[in-house]
């Protein structure tokens, strides 16, 4: 069974932790919440032992510092502020001792209570800046000697404390404050020491580790052939789909490659295909430096990607100002038009998403969608495959979308993805027939309206 000092230490390793806090993080948090703990339960004491003694007045104090510091306490473990918190409690720690001190008539008559109010710029010291240690410790400078001008009024107008009562108080006063200062000190310099050795145990195993890596490593090469094919067959697959699709598929496409063991044969597929471009992309790139165009990219195609995982398709192809999309390969999915269109809204609804909340310049997109018989499969050897479609519905959708620029828009769409989707509520305008280029007959062009 643990002692109460070790069932503390373990209670306040769960208060106002988050888990991208680093191990100095949380150390200091720790070790600022075991102090206040210990400043809280000792002015409960002094609470107490004031109202024994007659000195309500004083009591309110201590009473006051301890519901304090136990609310923000509270308050921190559920809203992780910790630089509020932080300055709660060496606010409250600095000021709450020189008002007792004031109550009880001084210096002398309180005990040198004041004394307490040196742990706010000590805590300082540990857990920020030096400069802002030096301005609490100013403060602490400042506020003693005021008291010290003001003893004599303070002494006149304050209770009578007799000799015992303030050799009662010097002595808790002052040990109490040497014991918290010592023990967290102790404890923060030991947790560091702690953390070191790991540190260091930790590279020693990781260089006993390398140097058997590289002893076993021809052994292994020849013994990799030999492991048994059930216990790899489903690896097998996983990194067959990786190969294939990286991290481009949605989940039920992933199942269902699963469940085919990874083999796409070439066949002939009815889907809808979606190309996506940003508008003025080359002018943007131009005027910004390479990695912030490199960030640009990062946070809009991760976004995109992730709206066509979510709606059920595949990334053919991720291009510098753009992408191409397949709906309803190679799983078949009936409604991978509906899936399209829906994908298509979201994209944009997240774009704009995305500039007002200033994470992205403001941009425009155009995307075009056409429905169609595609051939979709493999492509490629033993040795690297890529899933490809081939068709004239992949020419038409990329015709389409180049439209949006003629038209100043932002979704188009074909006579055959309207014939899908027109019953679903979705404000359309039709445009006409229009040349596409490379095409003699005429295509229905449709805007969706966003």
């Amino acid at each position: 069974m643990k002692n109460p000092l070790s069932s503390f230490i373990d209670f306040t390793q769960k208060l106002g932790v988050e888990p991208s806090d680093s191990t100095d993080e949380i150390l200091k948090k720790q070790t600022l919440i075991m102090i206040s703990g210990l400043i809280c339960f000792a002015g409960l004491i002094w609470g107490f032992l004031y109202v024994s003694m007659g000195f309500k007045f004083s009591a309110v104090f201590p009473f006051g510092y301890s519901l304090i510091v136990g609310f923000s306490i509270v308050l921190f473990h559920y809203t992780k502020r910790y630089s509020h918190f932080l300055f709660t409690q060496l606010l409250a720690t600095l000021l709450i001792p020189c008002f007792v001190q004031w109550s009880l008539g001084g210096f002398s008559s309180s005990g040198a209570v004041m004394i307490w109010s040196f742990l706010a710029p000590m805590g300082a010291l540990m857990f920020q800046r030096i400069r802002d240690a030096i301005a609490w410790l100013t403060a602490y400078v400042v506020l003693l000697i005021i008291l010290i001008f003001f003893d004599q009024a303070f002494a006149e107008i304050g209770p009578r404390v007799s000799i015992e009562s303030r050799l009662i108080f010097y002595s808790m006063n002052i040990s109490a404050v040497s014991v918290i200062t010592f023990f967290t000190i102790h404890y923060f310099i030991s947790e560091q020491i702690k953390e070191k050795r790991k540190n260091i145990e930790l590279l020693d195993i990781t260089q006993k580790n390398k140097l058997e890596i590289e002893s076993q490593y021809e052994l292994l090469t020849k013994q990799r052939d030999a492991l048994e094919e059930e216990q790899n067959k489903t690896q097998s697959v996983l990194q067959k789909i990786e190969k294939l699709f990286g991290q481009q598929v949605s989940k039920e496409v992933a199942k269902e490659l699963v469940n085919t063991e990874g083999e796409i044969d070439s066949k002939l597929c009815n889907v809808t295909v979606m190309f996506l471009d940003i508008r003025d992309f080359t002018s943007f790139a131009d005027s910004r430096l390479p990695e912030d165009v490199a960030s640009f990219q990062n946070i809009v195609f991760g976004e995109l990607i992730n709206i066509v995982q979510k709606y059920k398709g595949i990334i053919n192809q991720i291009l510098g100002d753009g992408i191409m999309a397949t709906f309803g390969a190679p799983v078949q999915i009936p409604s991978h038009t509906t899936d399209a269109v829906a994908a298509g809204y979201a994209m944009i609804d997240k774009i704009k998403e995305l500039s007002d909340n200033g994470k992205i310049p403001a941009i425009r997109i155009g995307i075009g969608l056409h429905t169609g018989k595609v051939l979709a499969g493999n492509i490629g050897n033993q040795f690297r495959k890529q899933y490809s479609l081939t068709g004239t519905t992949v020419i038409v959708a990329a015709r389409i979308e180049q439209l949006n620029k003629t038209y100043n828009s932002q979704f188009l769409i074909s006579e055959a993805v309207y014939q899908e989707v027109k019953n679903d509520g979705h404000p359309v305008t039709f445009l006409g027939e229009i040349a596409l280029k490379g095409f003699e007959k005429p295509e229905n062009i449709y805007l969706l309206v966003s």
